[in-house]
């Protein structure tokens, strides 16, 4: 502020011959009329200000800036003399002011020059997006304040990063295991409500059109109903979509009964993204494909420029090979039935003709990426910046003339994403130190890039004592509207994401086997920072985490300095502040599962046997542990498949190694849980770890998922049991007593549409089986 007062004094002692344009009977005619219409001088301020552009940059975030008002009384003289009348036919008109009128000349004239100065800044900003908001542009004066408070936190935290970086790693960095951790509660996000805007994004957001397609389909295995995942195969009840990783690209295949056929192809090796099992989005003739993009190096792209690699199919891979035959099911506990069939009602349908019988479709590419991607090549900012989410949305209702819509992009690796009513939510991990000094004017040495451009101030969740500089990213894109709707920045490590009917919980690893959980609600894509809490221990995944009414209910493992583990179950209120927990169990194990029904909540540890633990959180403030089952192996996946009957997935460990399990648990009584079905398979499958993979189809009270089987024998030790394929399917059915397998069949993934069952070989084939018959 002392160079602000030195540079007003230079102008008042300045001698200045003045056009007749800035005298204060027409700066006071301009003032009443800038009053009256501020729009109509908006555009012509922008022109003629872009000279105070980077002063003005420099002065609302706090930097010092250079006196280019006046250099002093003796440079004032010589300039007024020499510079003070243009010259030409053009100059202005000079006046000479009488003496007893400068006071008040000089007063008006620096209040217009600080009026303009502020308006075009103003402007300039608003231009920039830096203080812009949804309902009249500009940020009130509070969170202008916020923002520049937040951006001065965020270099702090960059600059103490690199000295300690430089450093080599020292004991500021990694010693004290509370340096890392955040705010020690929810005044972490004080204030943030405020920051609650779209900027310089589009604010208009609304679901998209109604799908044309019957509901009558199975739905992608999700964590919250409602609340759509990414995948590598969905249905949108007309068509099946897979994504072909050997060959990078989303297949369309049109389905009617047993009739299937491709009748398209979108190739993504020019958009050079990273789906691999990320997956894609199908909602409202649209498909978004997620993943991550490589600016050098880490995904060879080329690769898939070639297809030669892959072997031609024979005429009779195209056509199928029309197996119908069920297998047998290992499982001791099951003598029923296992559904086979003679071939006649349960034979399959044609094969999806050849995968390379299909062109590409002829869609642009993103451009929008790619220019900036190529402008900054060998820009300072992007030193760091290698990896970059990425959306590319496609518009597939016409799938003779499908249509590259746009590409959203974000600094940092894909780390996850939901789709809900016809908006999409990303998340990425953006690691910001670049070896390089930050630099306080070059924001982008510091904060993170959504589509190119800086996070602002007010967007981003800056938490104290923070010895990092690692960023979650958020942000929501409006698929009707195809732009932005909101965005966030949260520093802070990435460990898991919960995602409720109104609220996204971001688990951020901090010290030594603490969460921090950060609270952001949402609405129809806007993005509001509500609460921050703190538990002992780590979340092993969102099936670990539920929303019930206003608390949040948890299980974790805690890992102790001397290296042992505890487990515990905890509640959260409203502010996430534990308010009840269960703790001290298992101790030397740790979570590989959980599940939350109603007011229980199941959840198995491990070590060497499966303890499955039931406890009654009815009431929030006293959990009370119910039942505890011991048994051998572990699930890593439970899934409610009736009232009375609990479905695990998992392993188990044998007399011939690891094999995959399958166990029926019954919970009509939670106080006494047993397990009363289980199969052992000689295999793993994908669905251990991923249960987005499982196809569960309650309506016909279906479940299924693919495994790799192999066969050990002692001359050739473990090989692939099914020959051909990488995968085989396996289809279960069942009731509130057992389960029992209905077929077993070469394929990666199954989906119903209507009355049939459609098992996908992603590539090769697809087969098609009535329903009815699979009972």
């Amino acid at each position: 502020m002392d160079k602000d007062n030195n540079s007003l004094d230079s102008l008042f002692s300045a001698k200045i011959d003045v056009p007749e344009s800035l005298s204060p009977e027409n700066i006071e005619k301009k003032l009443i009329e800038f009053d009256k219409n501020p729009e109509k001088f908006k555009d012509k301020i922008i022109d003629d200000s872009d000279v105070i552009t980077e002063n003005f940059e420099d002065e609302i975030y706090g930097d010092n800036i250079e006196n280019n008002v006046n250099q002093g009384d003796n440079n004032s003289d010589n300039n007024s003399e020499n510079n003070g009348v243009n010259k030409g036919e053009n100059s202005s008109k000079v006046i000479k002011l009488d003496p007893k009128k400068r006071r008040r000349f000089i007063f008006s004239s620096v209040a217009a020059v600080l009026l303009v100065m502020i308006v075009s800044a103003a402007a300039i900003g608003y231009n920039k997006g830096l203080f812009q908001n949804t309902s009249n542009g500009m940020l009130p004066a509070s969170q202008q304040k916020f923002a520049r408070e937040n951006l001065n936190k965020a270099y702090d935290i960059a600059l103490s990063n690199y000295k300690d970086r430089k450093g080599g790693f020292g004991k500021k960095f990694f010693g004290d295991k509370t340096s890392r951790i955040a705010i020690n509660d929810e005044s972490a996000v004080k204030g943030i409500q405020g920051g609650n805007t779209a900027n310089q994004f589009d604010n208009s957001a609304s679901a998209g059109k109604a799908s044309k397609s019957s509901n009558d389909y199975s739905k992608t295995n999700v964590r919250t109903e409602g609340v759509d995942e990414a995948e590598i195969v969905k249905t949108d009840g007309n068509n099946i979509y897979e994504y072909n990783r050997i060959r990078n690209c989303i297949d369309i295949i049109k389905v009617n009964g047993k009739d299937t056929e491709r009748v398209a192809r979108i190739s993504l090796t020019k958009y050079q993204i990273n789906v691999n099992q990320n997956g894609f989005y199908v909602q409202n003739n649209k498909i978004v494909v997620v993943g991550t993009s490589y600016k050098n190096g880490g995904y060879d792209y080329d690769f898939y420029k070639n297809d030669t690699y892959i072997e031609e199919e024979t005429e009779a891979d195209s056509k199928g090979s029309g197996d119908s035959s069920v297998g047998s099911d290992d499982s001791s506990n099951d003598d029923s039935d296992d559904g086979s069939e003679d071939g006649s009602n349960n034979s399959t349908g044609p094969a999806v003709s050849a995968t390379n019988s299909v062109s590409d479709c002829n869609v642009k590419s993103d451009d929008e990426y790619n220019k900036y991607i190529d402008k900054n090549k060998k820009d300072y900012t992007l030193s760091n910046v290698d990896t970059f989410t990425r959306a590319l949305i496609f518009d597939v209702s016409d799938t003779d003339n499908i249509k590259f819509e746009k590409g959203y992009f974000l600094e940092g690796e894909y780390k996850d994403s939901r789709l809900k009513d016809g908006i999409l939510y990303l998340f990425s991990s953006r690691y910001m130190y670049t070896g390089k000094r930050p630099v306080k004017k070059k924001y982008e040495s510091y904060i993170p890039k959504i589509q190119g451009k800086c996070v602002e101030g007010q967007d981003l969740v800056i938490q104290e004592d923070y010895k990092t500089v690692n960023y979650t990213l958020a942000a929501s894109v409006s698929l009707e509207k195809n732009t932005y709707i909101d965005k966030k920045a949260i520093l802070g490590g990435y460990g898991n994401l919960y995602v409720s009917e109104g609220n996204i919980y971001v688990m951020d690893p901090a010290g030594y086997s603490e969460t921090n959980i950060i609270r952001i609600s949402y609405k129809k894509g806007k993005l509001k920072l509500e609460k921050k809490g703190k538990i002992n221990g780590s979340i092993l995944n969102d099936y670990c985490i539920d929303e019930s009414g206003k608390y949040l209910r948890l299980v974790a493992t805690h890992t102790t300095t001397n290296g042992n583990t505890v487990n515990g179950l905890y509640v959260l209120n409203d502010n996430l502040k534990v308010v009840g927990k269960l703790d001290g169990l298992a101790k030397g194990e740790t979570i590989y599962s959980a599940r939350f029904i109603d007011d229980i909540a199941y959840f198995v540890t491990y070590r060497e046997t499966d303890p499955l633990f039931s406890v009654d959180i009815s009431d929030p403030k006293k959990p009370k542990l119910l039942s505890y089952l011991k048994i051998p192996g572990f699930s890593t996946y439970l899934h409610p498949v009736s009232d009375s009957k609990l479905l695990g997935i998992g392993e188990e460990d044998t007399d011939i190694g690891r094999e995959f399990k399958l166990s029926f648990y019954d919970i009509s009584n939670p106080s006494n849980v047993t397990e009363s079905q289980k199969t052992l398979l000689d295999g793993s499958s994908e669905s251990i770890n991923n249960p987005n993979a499982i196809l569960f189809d309650e309506e016909n009270h279906l479940f299924g998922f693919s495994m790799i089987l192999w066969n050990n024998t002692a001359s050739e030790g473990w090989v692939y049991d099914v020959s051909g394929y990488d995968n085989v399917y396996q289809l279960y059915s069942y009731d509130d007593n057992s389960y029992k397998k209905v077929l077993e069949v070469a394929g990666d993934r199954a989906l119903r549409i209507g009355d049939y069952l459609y098992v996908i070989s992603i590539g090769k084939e697809v087969k098609a089986y009535k329903v009815s018959d699979l009972k």
